[in-house]
């Protein structure tokens, strides 16, 4: 079976005194992928694409589903990936109004918070306005596989 782009979430990846970078999480059928934001352009030139002078986030999301996740991870030096086996647990929480993601693996731990606009857009439900923790946490557990724990947690900082 061909490795294949599940979803894309539009995240912030926490990094403490080295600073925030927004990044997409891409699930692939396979491993999470952490692409740095801005890497669309030269993704697109690697396979020939062009990419217009202005390009709508859904518009963007829309291309990189199309990309393969070789070249999605290939394309930025500073993209990094987790094979779903490596991953020990996850947890999700809610701090300070922004939902909080924590990808453990036996080297480290990825924190990522998902707030604002872009996280009513990717965790609400159409019946609800405003959303909960149990929808992103649902959105996040059908984005991994089953075999990869997913956990609340409250200290999540």
């Amino acid at each position: 079976m061909n490795e294949e782009v599940k979803n894309i979430l539009i995240a912030i990846m926490m990094r403490g005194w080295k600073g925030d970078i927004h990044c997409d999480l891409v699930f692939t059928t396979e491993r999470l992928i952490v692409a740095k934001k801005g890497f669309l352009g030269q993704a697109l030139r690697q396979i020939g694409g062009v990419v217009g002078a202005v390009i709508t986030e859904q518009e963007k999301l829309k291309e990189l589903k199309q990309l393969s996740p070789e070249i999605i991870l290939k394309s930025n030096k500073e993209n990094l990936d987790v094979t779903y086996s490596d991953i020990t647990k996850a947890e999700i929480g809610k701090k300070w109004g922004a939902f909080r993601l924590y990808i453990h693996t036996p080297k480290e731990t990825l924190k990522f918070k998902f707030q604002g606009i872009q996280a009513m857009e990717q965790f609400r439900t159409e019946e609800v306005k405003w959303i909960k923790l149990e929808d992103a946490e649902s959105k996040i557990r059908s984005l991994l596989p089953d075999r990869v724990p997913l956990g609340r947690s409250d200290e999540l900082d």
